[in-house]
């Protein structure tokens, strides 16, 4: 029989799950919001590359903070480089799923647009949290 100790220790990451959805949330809806506003200027994939970059930023300082509770500038510039790792994956998700919805449907939506960036950018989440939780479980 395990012990309550080592039940906490072992799901430790699922008390972290609702900061990370919450600062995750945030930095979507400035992404979007982002997005939206460059889509016109910059065209769909360079208003998404930037928006990305942004609110990756944003995000792993958010993530940081609040949901591992790491305050060490000791680990901020290997934080931002892993979360930098993970916007390159993001990247390639999110252009892909761009580039297949045009070429499916070359006059796409805005809603459509943000509906597959949305889908894209919720795998991309799954994949940094546990990037972050690996990288950050021993700062917090």
């Amino acid at each position: 029989m395990t012990s309550a100790s080592t039940e906490r220790r072992r799901f430790w990451w699922l008390r972290r799950v609702p900061a990370f959805m919450t600062v995750g949330m945030t930095c979507t809806a400035a992404y979007f919001g982002l997005y939206l506003l460059l889509r016109e200027p910059l065209g769909a994939q360079w208003a998404n590359l930037v928006s990305l970059v942004l609110s990756t930023i944003a995000v792993t300082s958010g993530n940081r903070r609040f949901t591992f509770g790491v305050s060490s500038r000791r680990t901020v510039v290997p934080h931002q480089v892993l979360g930098l790792a993970v916007l390159a994956l993001n990247t390639v998700l999110t252009a892909s799923s761009l580039w297949l919805l045009h070429q499916a449907s070359p006059d796409a939506t805005r809603l459509a647009e943000v509906a597959v960036l949305a889908v894209a950018n919720g795998i991309g989440g799954c994949v940094r949290f546990a990037a972050y939780a690996w990288a950050m479980r021993e700062d917090g």
